[in-house]
């Protein structure tokens, strides 16, 4: 399983889902942070979905060499969608996109 994040933050997005996932035995999960986040330097201009989306791809075949389930939050999200119309389906098989804020509550 291979989670994308949303603007402005990094793979740490989900450092409190990854350990519950591994727990359940049956996932190798990664979690990414994208060109021009983190510590990653920042180049105007080379940061559109489809360069994002490409990478993402490179990713999925080099990495994780097999189908996969893909999950994004926010503007990872969008790169899921992404990913879903552009990416070869043996690389990208499950797509998941949501919005955070669809999933909080006000307790």
């Amino acid at each position: 399983m291979v989670f994308i994040h949303g603007q402005s933050v990094t793979w740490e997005e989900y450092s409190l889902l990854m350990p519950l996932l591994l727990l359940c035995g049956s996932f190798q999960v990664f979690a990414v942070t994208l060109s021009g986040h983190g510590n990653s330097s920042w180049t105007p201009g080379l940061y559109t979905f489809n360069r994002l989306g490409a990478d993402m791809t490179a990713f999925l075949r080099q990495v994780v060499g097999r189908p996969t389930i893909v999950a994004g939050n926010s503007s990872g999200a969008v790169l899921t969608a992404w990913l879903a119309a552009n990416a070869p389906k043996q690389e990208a098989r499950e797509i998941i996109a949501w919005k955070q804020e669809v999933l909080a509550t006000d307790g």
